[in-house]
């Protein structure tokens, strides 16, 4: 084995669409995108799906058109929702609640553990980490990603699902914002995307629908192979309803000694940033008893600290 151990090993794209896409002269807006938002449709049972460039794209569209008054975020989520959020709320709208679900973990809150909604408040589900939405009719809207890291592991993208009727009532705005571009994110680094587009090309569009059609069975071996592999450790981040990622919880106060110890490991890690603490570790379909010992030997070291 060369270099680190990887935290991923996804399934290989063959291709399978890409002839269809070049025989029609369509790179970019053309009838892949369409066919990839159909066969959405019927997964997901919503009235309307976008594709976009990424599931941040869907999510600023999202944000550019409905101008929420405020968002409030159930359950974690990364930076850069939250980056999104300062940068594009107008600020004169409704209120937008986010529903995440990292690492596979579905986020549930009220006094029985449902989705509750304030007030007239839009719900959208951020389900980047479980490849489809599995709130259903409890939310208006659902942004997914496609990425080879992801449980649609296609070739980049993103898709907005209009769920209720009134977002699919929004969708001719959200439709036109996603393929009529803006100026890009307006400061330091982002500025150098100024003129860009949202929307997703035909060429990863038919690799992503490649991505679909594999999804059940991908799914299925990941989470076969997290609980094969998560109850050899202590202090795993249980996913089992939906497994994703294998996290192990780690300690706040951990210093750049023991830093410097992680980043050394043969394996590759991804930190969950605070306040969550947690370590992501490799966990894939098909893997050795050998690599798998070579992870338990390094999350052995937490779980001394």
């Amino acid at each position: 084995m060369s270099g680190k151990l990887p935290l991923f090993n996804t399934p290989k794209l063959k291709g399978k669409y890409l002839d269809k896409v070049l025989a029609s002269g369509h790179l970019t807006a053309g009838p892949m995108v369409e066919e990839l938002e159909r066969r959405l449709r019927e997964r997901t049972g919503a009235g309307a799906v976008i594709c976009t460039s990424s599931a941040c794209a869907a999510w600023e569209a999202v944000l550019r058109v409905i101008k929420p008054l405020c968002v409030g975020i159930r359950g974690d989520t990364f930076p850069v929702i939250h980056d999104l959020i300062e940068r594009f709320m107008d600020g004169t709208y409704e209120m937008v609640g986010v529903v995440t679900h990292i690492g596979g973990r579905e986020t549930k809150w009220g006094d029985e553990g449902q989705l509750v909604r304030d007030g007239d408040e839009w719900l959208v589900e951020d389900a980047c980490h479980v490849g489809l939405p599995v709130c259903g009719g409890k939310v208006d809207m659902a942004f997914t990603s496609f990425y080879p890291t992801k449980l649609l592991a296609g070739a980049e993208g993103g898709a907005l699902m209009l769920l209720s009727t009134k977002a699919v009532m929004w969708q001719q705005e959200l439709r036109q914002m996603v393929h009529c571009g803006f100026s890009g994110w307006p400061r330091n680094y982002f500025d150098r995307t100024q003129g860009a587009k949202l929307h997703m090309t035909d060429v990863n569009a038919a690799l992503n629908l490649e991505a679909l059609e594999g999804y059940d069975d991908y799914r299925d071996r990941v989470a076969g192979e997290w609980h094969k592999r998560a109850s050899t450790l202590e202090r795993v981040v249980d996913v089992s309803a939906r497994p994703y990622l294998l996290q192990v919880e780690t300690s706040r106060e951990w210093n750049r000694a023991r830093w410097d110890k992680v980043w050394k490991w043969p394996i590759s890690t991804a930190w969950q940033f605070p306040p969550n603490n947690r370590l992501t570790v490799p966990m894939f379909p098909g893997m050795s008893n050998s690599e798998w010992e070579l992870v338990q030997k390094c999350v052995k070291e937490i779980e001394r600290d």
